[in-house]
């Protein structure tokens, strides 16, 4: 089941995030420092802002088994808007049971429905096989836009 997430949910997502570290798969974030208490108030601002702020959490019984979080941006230079997620997360023994498809695709509806333009995305690199990510992706009607380059310091 999907469902918008609480200020409830805050801690429960914060322990899914803490014990499987998936920044830590992420080759941009791997040498950072993860600020959870800036985490978690920025989850608990996004779920509190009705109007931009989208948190969606993936639940099998009680237990939450999957995330995402993003929010509803103004474009620079126009008038649109746009969406846009910062993470999609499934616990790892919930994955390849449709609930990252389930989740991405209620992120792309309710965009739609609040009335965004378009909903962007990234698929960063990890450890992780991210051909699958891609398929889900395209599934959904996404296509392939542009190619991220970054240089760390």
């Amino acid at each position: 089941m999907i469902r918008e997430a609480t200020i409830e949910d805050v801690t429960e997502i914060t322990a899914l995030l803490l014990v499987d570290k998936p920044w830590e798969t992420v080759e941009t974030l791997k040498h950072s420092t993860i600020n959870i208490s800036k985490g978690q108030s920025y989850l608990t601002m996004l779920i509190n802002d009705t109007d931009d702020g989208m948190v969606y959490v993936a639940v099998d019984g009680y237990k939450i088994v999957g995330v995402i979080l993003g929010q509803i941006q103004s474009h620079w230079c126009t008038d649109d808007k746009y969406s846009t997620d910062y993470v999609l997360y499934i616990k790892q023994e919930y994955r390849h049971k449709r609930y990252g498809y389930q989740l991405l695709k209620h992120f792309i509806d309710e965009s739609e429905r609040k009335g965004v333009k378009s909903f962007v995305t990234g698929l960063p690199e990890t450890e992780f096989k991210t051909g699958s990510m891609a398929k889900v992706l395209l599934r959904q009607g996404l296509k392939q836009k542009a190619i991220w380059y970054e240089k760390e310091f």
